[in-house]
């Protein structure tokens, strides 16, 4: 690419990110941890790009490895953590309780149809059931 070092890449990324491209600007936040892992600055930007939550607190750990004394990302990473835990709950609870609601079922509700909920045979419409009265 035309960038080959850290700063260009994060100049370029936060003109894509002012223009509104997150996408490209993340790519580009991307390439500067990669060129550059120690980049504390590289790190958090990617973060706050990022798509995926997973993401956003790996390079939250890695920024905050770097610098442990940064209260911003400190606080960036534990809300992230945070949301992830409420996620996978909320996931847990829905996983749950779809299972309740199969366990829930009657047990015949699979097996073969109920003797009274047959239709007639569609051949005899007008003959009587069988018990019927005339």
């Amino acid at each position: 690419g035309a960038f080959n070092s850290e700063e260009a890449l994060i100049s370029a990324a936060l003109v894509a990110l002012e223009r509104g491209d997150e996408e490209g600007a993340n790519r580009l936040f991307v390439r500067a941890t990669e060129l550059s892992p120690g980049s504390e600055k590289a790190w958090f930007w990617r973060a706050k790009t990022s798509t995926t939550l997973g993401d956003v607190i790996y390079s939250l750990q890695q920024a905050l490895a770097i610098n442990p004394g940064n209260e911003k990302v400190r606080a960036n990473l534990l809300w992230a953590i945070q949301r992830q835990q409420r996620e996978e709950e909320a996931a847990e609870s829905e996983r749950k309780a779809a299972k309740e609601e199969v366990q829930a079922l009657p047990r015949d509700t699979l097996a073969t149809p109920r003797r009274d909920t047959l239709a007639a045979p569609p051949e005899s419409p007008s003959t009587p059931r069988p018990g019927a009265r005339r």
